[in-house]
């Protein structure tokens, strides 16, 4: 059983919002963050229910230079096909009425807890997003470092090709992008 106080706002946790008047106080968000990539990645349905099959390119041809009167041997691209699963994340936010009675402002108590839980899942998000990997939490999804690091020298048929990972992140369902389940 979780102790109360850890997991349940108590009249201590209401005290430390409230100022020397008993009124709700703002809340200066320090832990705050900016995740733009979060609004950044364009976000669309999944095409197998639950997952998203990705076609994405795994090798370039490689051209020929030819001086006159000589031939060019055909060459070809390569593909390989990626399934990424989506993960389901969800935080509860429960406060006991009477508690939320006691505040001057109980609307105003109730928005602080609750901004604080929406911040928690944007920071597990971003963060999701670079570091996930399914082979260590399953409930998640892959994020760009376990899809991309030369440490995995190779993801689903991409090699990785340098020991240091840069991530560019673009626009549009043929770059870099999220998907949701429907």
């Amino acid at each position: 059983m979780a102790t109360v106080g850890n997991s349940y706002l108590s009249l201590a946790d209401l005290r430390k919002q409230q100022n020397k008047n008993d009124e709700v106080a703002d809340i200066i968000e320090i832990m705050a963050q900016q995740n733009e990539m979060v609004a950044d990645a364009p976000t669309f349905e999944c095409n197998e229910g639950n997952s998203h099959l990705t076609t994405i390119r795994a090798g370039l041809p490689s051209p020929t230079w030819r001086k006159l009167y000589e031939g060019v041997q055909p060459t070809k691209g390569t593909t390989t096909q990626v399934r990424d699963t989506t993960g389901f994340m969800e935080d509860w936010s429960e406060i006991d009425a009477k508690l939320v009675e006691k505040a001057k402002d109980p609307q105003k108590f109730r928005m602080n807890e609750g901004r604080s839980h929406i911040m928690g899942i944007a920071h597990e998000l971003a963060s999701t997003m670079i570091y996930g990997d399914t082979a260590t939490d399953p409930e998640k999804f892959t994020g760009l470092a376990a899809r991309y690091s030369s440490t995995t020298p190779s993801y689903k048929g991409f090699t990785a090709r340098s020991s240091s990972m840069t991530i560019f992140l673009s626009h549009g369902k043929i770059s870099v992008s999220s998907v949701s389940s429907a």
